[in-house]
């Protein structure tokens, strides 16, 4: 998979060699409205789906580069309060259970975060959604 920048393109390595990860890797090049309507249709597994995303972040050469820092624990809850809704047919929208990145700048509940010319972390006291 590539991501590409106004500069430079990105290559996720492919580096898990099972049948069940290689198909849930074909995911990730998928646009986020495809990985919801198949989450929807119990094709994809938010769980998978995002275990899958944070094995691609973790093993990029450059992940530590690219991302702050990984959320995973909460990344795996949200996920599987999405699957739970998707079985019992509440999803909250579209996207409910696709995996999204946020910009570190970005208050979330109970992540840490550095501000431009702070020379401290600050600690949001934002509710989760």
């Amino acid at each position: 998979m590539e991501l590409s920048t106004r500069h430079s393109v990105i290559t996720l390595p492919m580096r898990d060699k099972s049948g069940k990860g290689m198909k849930m890797r074909e995911w990730l090049t998928r646009t986020a409205s495809e990985q919801g309507r198949a989450i929807g249709e119990g094709a994809v597994d938010p769980v998978g789906l995002t275990e899958t995303y944070l094995n691609a972040i973790k093993t990029h050469p450059a992940g530590a580069r690219i991302y702050a820092r990984l959320t995973e624990a909460r990344a795996l809850a949200e996920a599987e309060a999405a699957r739970s809704r998707a079985r019992n047919g509440v999803r909250r929208g579209i996207l409910d259970g696709v995996p999204v990145s946020w910009k570190d700048l970005f208050d979330s509940a109970n992540v840490a975060v550095f501000y431009p010319g702070a020379d401290q972390r600050y600690r949001c006291r934002c509710k989760p959604a």
